[in-house]
């Protein structure tokens, strides 16, 4: 998750990162403990399935073929400070 303190650097006080995607998506692998998350001002607001939301999208794999809403999963961190 090289891209999340960059994007905790953008994020206002109380403003949310979301990310969907496969569990063998590379984005939503090795997310961050709560104390480096606590040093980007970040904390884990939600790590499950996809939010109901979020269900409604159409999402595909790179080779463009569609993905269902069920492998897919939400992670959705907060920016508390």
């Amino acid at each position: 998750m090289d891209y999340l303190l960059e994007a905790a650097r953008i994020t206002k006080k109380g403003g949310e990162i979301v990310i969907n995607g496969t569990v063998t998506n590379k984005y939503l692998r090795g997310i961050p403990n709560e104390t480096e998350l606590a040093q980007m001002g970040l904390r884990l607001k939600y790590n499950g399935p996809l939010k109901e939301e979020f269900k409604q999208l159409k999402f595909q794999k790179s080779d463009g073929s569609d993905l269902s809403s069920t492998v897919l999963k939400t992670i959705v961190f907060e920016k508390v400070k």
